[in-house]
């Protein structure tokens, strides 16, 4: 799976992207704010799901993605926790 978080009302956003294979985690460290995500299949185009999130500054936020890409039945489960840093 691919996600592409792209930020939203600010100047010049910024666009960020996460690479995962089946059943591996994969991290990237993204400043604070409102991100439009997108979820495509690794090599395909077609978006399988697609979401506003808002990453507040001072916790940890997991996004997990489920369901089965090969039939295009795919959701981002999101998860905060508070007080991390």
């Amino acid at each position: 799976m691919q996600a592409t978080l792209t930020q939203l009302n600010v100047k010049n956003p910024a666009t960020f992207t996460v690479t995962a294979n089946p059943g591996k985690q994969q991290a990237i460290t993204i400043p604070e704010g409102t991100y439009s995500v997108q979820v495509v299949a690794a090599g395909n185009s077609t978006v399988l799901a697609s979401e506003t999130i808002g990453l507040p500054g001072q916790p940890a936020a997991f996004t997990y993605a489920a369901g089965q890409a090969t039939d295009n039945v795919l959701g981002p489960i999101n998860r905060t926790v508070e007080g991390v840093f």
